[in-house]
């Protein structure tokens, strides 16, 4: 036993009780269990079925030391006892569970449906369409209405540029509204960040601008050059590849965190080792891949996209290389490793708005035009002909009861509280029904977060030290019935 002796004496007389909100799952004849809702700290374990009717003794009625007397327990499982209580798996009862306060505004714009390159799978078909950029008189009612209505909790705001186009070729507008932002924050004694997501074919003024921005920027680029200019030519026949990389080497060696997002199909998933490599040498952050999926300009190509089962190996293997290089694979296939939230995506929770290039609000970039036929479901505001906000209360509405509390498909998955139903945006063109999920991505999920999961409690040295991670493994000689094996840490939210 090695916790203090003032540890111990606590312990002993506490009252603690098991998380309710500990999700529970059997795979390959072993029992894990999983919590990630409300808490600062994500846990991991594999246990043994005596071991969880133990834990579950745990009622917040009886003491510590009632339980472990009743087991006839030795001191030894006051260790396990003491980290379970440190990561919340055992908790006093009287603590209030909920999650934290968001203290931050985010505003996400997407400026136009215009784009300087001609990707072959744009889910935005950008550049087809009659372009249209958001007019800077939209924004600012827009800016002015969600600053001039602050909740008292916010003290900083975050601007977002993203697209179904790219945001860079309305460069001008977004210096004009990253300007007015600025100046109403600092009117009202507020802090404000700017992001962009861009494909990186931008010129010099725009670098020169981020970099005095101090932007954090993702750059979409879906391989090293040969993979990724077939993937994402531009309009004027030159590599999409050196241009956005020559941007990342300069912005990098200015101390910018740049951070990449891939999309991956058959085209490129032998490719992205080398990718790794080549964004580690660049000094990229961090890399979000996602799987191509048939929409917009994809519905043409379903030859490129991959099954569910070759993007879970091609996924697991390039996530395992690229954490040991230290860089971290982010997306949907990661979600578990994160802190949980109440929604999928975060634009329509309380503090989070997007707006679209006709000055609508949306909350995701797969809905930023009015003619798409799904804008009639998820276009939450306009600017009304008298040039004031209006919120469509009733289409919120319905966007945000869409929870995994109200999915009763989900009540079992001990996904619930971290994949949320999954993206809604996908669900909803699939099955026209806002209240529905994807069965195939429910069971990819489930797969890969069970898998991700399992190699870190195997090797638990992969978790970055700066997420303060902590593994704890009970296996006694004299209650072979009582197993546990833990993981917890903490991420940044």
């Amino acid at each position: 036993m090695s916790i203090p002796i003032q540890e111990l004496f606590s312990l002993n007389a506490e009252k603690l009780l098991l998380n309710r909100n500990i999700k529970y799952f059997r795979e390959d004849g072993k029992d894990y269990a999983y919590l990630n809702r409300f808490v600062p700290v994500i846990s991991f374990m594999e246990l043994s079925d005596g071991m969880r009717r133990f834990l579950n003794d745990f009622d917040g009625e009886q003491t510590t030391n009632e339980i472990v007397v009743r087991h006839k327990l030795d001191s030894g499982i006051f260790d396990l006892l003491s980290f379970l209580r440190r990561n919340r798996i055992l908790h006093q009862p009287e603590l209030v569970q909920k999650y934290p306060e968001i203290n931050t505004l985010n505003i996400t714009f997407y400026p136009t449906n215009s784009c300087n390159l001609r990707c072959i799978y744009c889910y935005a078909s950008a550049g087809e369409s009659t372009p249209k950029q958001l007019d800077f008189a939209h924004a600012k009612i827009w800016i002015d209405h969600l600053l001039g209505n602050l909740s008292p909790e916010i003290m900083s705001v975050e601007v977002l540029f993203h697209g179904g186009g790219e945001p860079t070729v309305s460069f001008p507008l977004l210096k004009k509204i990253w300007n007015e932002v600025k100046k109403q924050c600092a009117e009202k004694g507020l802090h404000c960040s700017l992001r962009s997501i861009t494909n990186g074919n931008f010129n010099r003024d725009v670098l020169e601008w981020f970099a005095e921005e101090k932007a954090g920027l993702a750059f979409s680029i879906d391989g090293t050059k040969e993979f990724n200019d077939r993937m994402r030519p531009s309009l004027d026949g030159k590599s999409s590849f050196d241009r956005a990389f020559s941007n990342i080497g300069e912005l990098t060696s200015r101390g910018l965190k740049c951070a990449v997002r891939a999309t991956v199909g058959s085209y490129n998933r032998d490719n992205l080792i080398a990718f790794v490599d080549t964004c580690r040498e660049a000094g990229i952050t961090s890399i979000n891949l996602d799987k191509l999926y048939p929409f917009g300009r994809s519905d043409t190509i379903e030859t490129e996209t991959l099954t569910d089962d070759e993007y879970k190996e091609t996924f697991i293997r390039v996530w395992d290389y690229s954490l040991r290089k230290g860089i971290p694979i982010l997306g949907f296939s990661t979600m578990s490793l994160r802190l949980g939230r109440p929604f999928f995506c975060n634009n329509y929770e309380e503090n989070s708005f997007a707006v679209t290039p006709e000055g609508y609000l949306s909350p995701c970039p797969e809905v930023s035009m009015l003619d798409d036929p799904a804008a009639n479901t998820f276009f939450g505001g306009r600017i009304n002909s008298e040039g004031k906000v209006e919120f469509f209360r009733e289409r919120i509405k319905d966007l945000r009861e869409r929870t995994t509390e109200n999915l009763k498909i989900c009540g079992e998955c001990f996904l619930e509280y971290v994949c949320r139903g999954g993206c809604v945006v996908k669900s909803y063109r699939k099955n026209g029904e806002l209240m529905s999920v994807e069965p195939e991505r429910c069971d990819y999920i489930r797969g890969v977060s069970a898998t991700l999961w399992k190699k870190l409690l195997a090797e638990p040295a992969l978790v970055p030290e700066r997420l303060k991670p902590e593994h704890y493994h009970y296996s006694p000689e004299n209650h072979p019935e009582l197993f546990a094996d833990c993981l917890a840490y903490r991420p940044a939210r």
